[in-house]
């Protein structure tokens, strides 16, 4: 019994494979950069999205070529999902952050898998929204130089943010994920299908 659409795969891959890939490239652009989510509602948003996308590629390219493309989509829209995510923060913190003189106020060293942090407070005293880690070797009264963001939306950092290295990353990844989708037609039937094995 033969379980391949009725429709032609590539009227179903315009009809639904492409809407499918630009909603996920929107719903994780909206997660990242309207809606704050934490990074475990992120998380599962992305990989709900990249199994989504991965299931709509299979349908009706049921050959190894169309498998192998399913495949691909998945990694690149995982890891468009986690380079976003951290080119989002980073371009929180340098477009909204204030860099300034901390002092360590608590440390919580790390517990079993939860990693350890510093709670700080800026030099006029006012306290400092979010953690700071890794926060190893450091101690009450340690000051450090540190970027944070006063709306609380990201955890404070040492580093000074640069987004465009994982911006870059990102663009290169949604055309690579965009280009595999878009030449699937070309190539998505090669090679013989489950189907046609069985026979």
């Amino acid at each position: 019994m033969s379980v391949k659409p009725v429709q032609h795969p590539h009227r179903f891959w315009a009809r639904v494979t492409l809407p499918t890939l630009a909603g996920s490239l929107a719903v994780i652009w909206l997660t990242d950069r309207q809606l704050g989510w934490t990074g475990f509602a992120e998380g599962v948003t992305i990989f709900v999205l990249a199994a989504l996308l991965m299931q709509v590629i299979v349908y009706p390219y049921r050959t190894r070529a169309g498998a192998v493309g399913a495949v691909l989509a998945l990694v690149l829209l995982l890891a468009i999902g986690f380079v976003g995510t951290v080119a989002y923060r980073q371009s929180v913190l340098a477009e909204d952050g204030e860099r300034t003189l901390a002092e360590v106020t608590a440390v919580h060293p790390s517990e079993g898998k939860a990693a350890g942090y510093c709670l700080l407070r800026a030099a006029d005293g006012r306290g400092i929204p979010g953690r700071l880690g890794p926060c190893e070797g450091r101690k009450v009264g340690d000051h450090l130089d540190v970027t944070y963001d006063p709306a609380g939306r990201q955890d404070p950092t040492e580093e000074v943010p640069d987004p465009s290295g994982a911006e870059r990353w990102v663009a290169g990844l949604s055309a690579a994920l965009a280009l595999l989708v878009l030449l699937l037609p070309l190539w998505g039937l090669r090679g013989r299908s489950p189907e046609g094995r069985k026979r």
